[in-house]
This record gives C-alpha cells, structure tokens and sequence, in this order.
C-alpha cells in the first residue's frame, strides 16, 4: 500500500478512561477513501464512518508500540439538547455496576466500549444557517431545527450483525435473545434505545457476543425529549403502530414491546436478506425499505402475512429449523398482540358494567316511555334496545325493568387484576410474556430458555412499571 494513501491521526486528548494512556500518544491510522458514505444537509445527524487502526505508542517518538487495535471513527452531528451515546452508555453501566449476574448475565457485556469521545461545541449549526438561509428566523418558525454541534466518537470494530447469517440457526437465536435481553435490562433502567436496526446490532468477533450499539436516538426515561424527534428510527424496522400519521406527529407514546417488535423485524430481515453473510436478492424486502412510511409497513406486513399462510416459500440457504422459527416468530407476535387486544375488551367491559351499576345505585336509569325497538326472544318474551323486558299479559305488553348487576368488591378486584394485565404488555414486563409465548425463546439447541431464567431473576419484572 502506498504511504501516502495513509492518514494518521493524533487523538490523544479525545481517549477517555480507561482507555487513555498514561504517557505517549493514542494515533489512529486510516486508509484514504475507506469511509462510509455520508449524507450531508441542513438537518439530521449526516453521520459518517471511517475505519482504521489505534496505535497506542509509550513516548511521544513513535517507538515501540504498545498496542494496537482496529476502531471506527463516527463522526455525527449531535443534537444539543439529546444526551450524548457516552452519556447514555455511562449511565447503564452505571446502573449494573456492583451488581452480580450468572455467566452471560451482566447486560454490560452486550454494551458497546466508548474508547475516546470529542465534542465540537463551537460548530453550531446555527451559524451555518444563518449563514446560508436569507430570512433564518422565518424559516425557523416554518421548520424549527434543532441546534446541533459535531461530536467525534472512538469505538472498536465490531462486525456487522449479517455475518451470524453463516453460523448455525441455533447460535444466531441464542445471540439475537442475548440482545433482547440486554435491551429489556436497559429498559428496565431507564435506558430507551428506540432505534433497533439491522446497522446498530453489531457481532464482536473476539468474545463472540452480540452489540447493541448506536445510542444516538437514546432516550433517558424522565429527562427532555427533544421535540424535533417525536419518531425517530429506521421505517424499515419500526414497529406498526409507530408507522402511522399520528405516531410520525408524535402523538403514540414509546412502548418498549415496539422496540421489542424492531427485534423480530431485523430478525427475519437478516434471515431472508443474507446468506453466509452475502447479501442475496429478495424482492419482497425490497419494498421494506420505501421512501413514504405506510408503504414500508404495508409491503412489511404483507411479508409477514405470506410467511403466516404458506405463501411464502423457504429459502434454500435457511434451514427446516431456522424456517420453522421464522414462521413461529411471525405467528406468535401476532398472537400476543390479539390476546392483548381481547384483555383490553374485557377492561372495556368491565368499566361498562361498573358504570351501569353506579347509575342505577344513583337513581339515573330512567324507564323510557316508548321503547323505540322491540325485539321478540323465543320463549322470553320481548327484548327493546334500551334494556326493558315485555312480556306479553292478556293481550297486553307491560315493561319490567332488567335488573342491573349490583358491583361487588370482586367485580372491583378483576378490574384491577385486568387492567394491570393490559398495562403489562406496553412496558418491560412484555418480555416475559414473549418469553413465555414465544417459540423463539425455545428454538431448539438455542439458550433461550437460560436467558428466560436470566430475564426472571434479574429483571423483576412484576415490579417494573414502565
């Protein structure tokens, strides 16, 4: 290789601790032109890559090495008033520090390492703005962007998820249930990551462990969020009821079961859209990856609903075993979802009962003069709309009131247990069900049920609330 299609990089000052050497210099080298395409603009984080190599040298002289390693260097425009992804990882390490876990437990081994971090305070984008825009003020009261600033972040070179495509079926569930649970953990903290996708898993070749990574759309449960990203995340991954006018006016409220749901997207994105790590053609996903939102869910669900009614013929690259798990995966998400939607009926239900008998103990159920509708009921006598009962007496039809239920102290205890139910399928404690539901988290030869184990004893999710 030619030397002057090496860059080097002095990034001493941007190491952070541990990372940081004592003494001597931290050089990164990169090749010219080995860097990720980015997208420039007025807006968004226009995140770019580069890859290369950390030399970490004992003086200043350049002698002998001490070490080195491949990284990447991120360079994005941070919004200012988000968290940054060192922030946000700082402070889930944090939460599990001190704390003991079985092998494979500890969340933190799934957490990406932040080796050096730099941000560029004096870059704002509202210099560059007003620079450029004539009438900035108008323009900001039409379109408010947030301020942002360059923030340059160190981390090592993980692989990127597809290359598990090559492995056996039961090692690529059991590395994809090792990220739903560092994910739920995370949640159960605090720690939102709101942008599951196929670029932000991550493999690390050295450990063999999974990365959950990219915490730039992170959210700190109880801390500002930012107005500009009432929806942010990736269309093709997101979760349906986020891929809706009203969600994208940010007007859904985050659930973790959609972050949950991202999981199972990429799941079978990878699935059907890699082999061996090579990516092979699929028309079907083709359409995932649309320019307007409702198409991406619609082409998205009209996957899944192939794969549910057999319409949708097994790769030949995936095994009996892996199929089998993507159609189950499909089927039992949708199953959880309608038992959720028959809980939330029976609350509805319930609530109806509670309030008839509340107005009848008040004295508001009035005996209409004229039923507007009369129903004959075989054997019973006449039924009308507004709940009187006529049975006929001589040629005559007299209305008897039907007697309303009277609310019990059990009636108020299935209410409660009810509606506790329907709560624990939007927050953390969705996990378990899935786990409990789910064929994935008894592929066979997988450790899905160990991480089931693991989710019991270190999530405490009956005490999670949100």
């Amino acid at each position: 290789m030619e030397e002057d299609s090496i860059r080097t990089l002095d990034l001493t000052d941007i190491m952070v601790s541990p990372y940081k050497p004592s003494s001597g210099t931290a050089t990164f080298k990169g090749t010219k032109g080995d860097e990720i395409p980015t997208r420039f603009g007025l807006s968004g984080r226009a995140t770019g890559v580069k890859g290369g190599e950390l030399v970490v040298s004992p003086d200043g002289d350049g002698g002998k090495e001490e070490s080195n390693r491949e990284v990447v260097l991120k360079l994005s425009w941070g919004e200012v008033g988000r968290n940054r992804e060192k922030v946000i990882i700082d402070k889930a390490r944090e939460a599990f520090q001190g704390k003991e876990f079985a092998e494979g437990g500890d969340p933190c081994d799934y957490l990406p390492e932040i080796l050096g971090e730099k941000v560029f305070e004096d870059f704002d984008t509202d210099i560059v703005r007003k620079a450029i825009l004539e009438d900035y003020e108008a323009y900001r009261a039409k379109r408010p962007f947030a301020r942002r600033y360059p923030v340059l972040v160190m981390l090592p070179k993980y692989e990127p998820i597809r290359v598990i495509t090559s492995m056996h079926a039961a090692t690529q569930v059991s590395l994809f249930i090792a990220l739903i649970y560092c994910h739920a953990m995370l949640w159960s903290v605090g720690v939102e990551h709101g942008d599951i996708s196929e670029s932000n898993l991550m493999y690390e070749e050295s450990t063999g462990r999974p990365k959950l990574c990219d915490y730039d759309l992170s959210h700190i449960r109880g801390d500002y969020r930012p107005s500009e990203h009432l929806n942010p995340g990736t269309w093709a991954f997101m979760a349906g009821d986020l891929l809706t006018a009203e969600a994208m006016e940010g007007k859904v409220t985050r659930l973790y079961r959609h972050d949950f749901e991202s999981f199972l997207a990429v799941l079978v994105w990878i699935s059907l859209r890699y082999n061996n790590g090579e990516r092979v053609p699929c028309p079907r996903l083709d359409g995932w990856a649309q320019g307007d939102f409702r198409r991406c869910y619609a082409y998205r669900e009209d996957t899944y609903t192939s794969i549910s009614f057999g319409h949708f013929d097994c790769p030949d690259w995936l095994s009996s075993d892996m199929w089998y798990g993507i159609e189950m995966l499909v089927h039992d998400f949708k199953r959880i979802l309608t038992t959720r939607d028959i809980a939330k009926g029976k609350v509805r239900e319930k609530e109806r009962m509670k309030s008839k008998s509340e107005e009848s103990l008040a004295g508001k159920a009035q005996t209409p003069e004229a039923p507007k509708k009369v129903d004959f009921l075989p054997d019973r006598g006449l039924l009308s709309n507004e709940g009187f009962f006529f049975r006929p007496r001589g040629g005559a039809s007299v209305a008897v009131p039907v007697e309303t239920p009277v609310w019990k102290e059990e009636d108020e205890e299935s209410l409660a247990a009810l509606k506790k139910d329907v709560e624990s399928y939007d927050d953390v404690r969705f996990v378990n069900k899935a786990a409990s539901m789910m064929e994935l988290f008894k592929f066979n030869r997988s450790i899905g049920p160990y991480f089931t184990t693991l989710l019991q004893d270190n999530l405490k999710v009956a005490d999670v609330s949100a």
